[in-house]
């Protein structure tokens, strides 16, 4: 699913909301699920091969769901901002604790539909964060009870920034 229409920055929640809505009721539940900025590059070889490791990975550790594999950056211990001039601004009443959980940032996170209907599920029972990337693979991953090992950080050369640099 290509969503081209323009909106600001804060509005991108709701297409990832559709995006995930989109592929609860399309998509079988064993295929596999990317969400990505259009101004990322990505490595198909490299994602295949982390897949295939993760799908290991996850196997041997017994998980129920597969996990979230982060594209480019996994941040842990981030503040929220509370600058009402930051782009990502996040006021208390939005948002009240101290640090952000463990989440995919940068625009990139490959999993699986049936990972994606858990997350799309419990999406509708929670306020929203305009930051869908903390939201999804933080807060919601966290709701649906997926642990912090099972956000898989990037791979080297997985996705590649609009500026060039290469996730590490």
């Amino acid at each position: 699913m290509l969503i081209t229409e323009c909106c600001h920055f804060r509005f991108l929640v709701f297409k990832t909301i559709a995006a995930m809505q989109w592929a609860s009721t399309n998509l079988w539940n064993q295929t596999y699920y990317s969400l990505g900025d259009d101004d990322f590059k990505i490595s198909l070889d490299k994602i295949l091969n982390a897949v295939n490791e993760t799908l290991l990975f996850a196997e041997k550790k017994k998980w129920k769901l597969y996990p979230i594999m982060c594209g480019y950056l996994k941040h842990a211990n981030i503040k929220p901002i509370r600058s009402k001039a930051s782009k990502w601004f996040v006021d208390e009443s939005e948002y009240k604790e101290a640090t952000y959980p463990t989440y995919c940032s940068g625009g990139f996170y490959t999993t699986r539909v049936d990972t994606v209907i858990k997350l799309y599920e419990r999406s509708k029972t929670v306020p929203y964060l305009r930051i869908e990337d903390v939201w999804v693979t933080g807060i919601l991953r966290r709701l649906i009870n997926m642990t912090e090992d099972m956000l898989i950080p990037p791979r080297k050369g997985m996705v590649i920034d609009k500026n060039g640099k290469i996730a590490s």
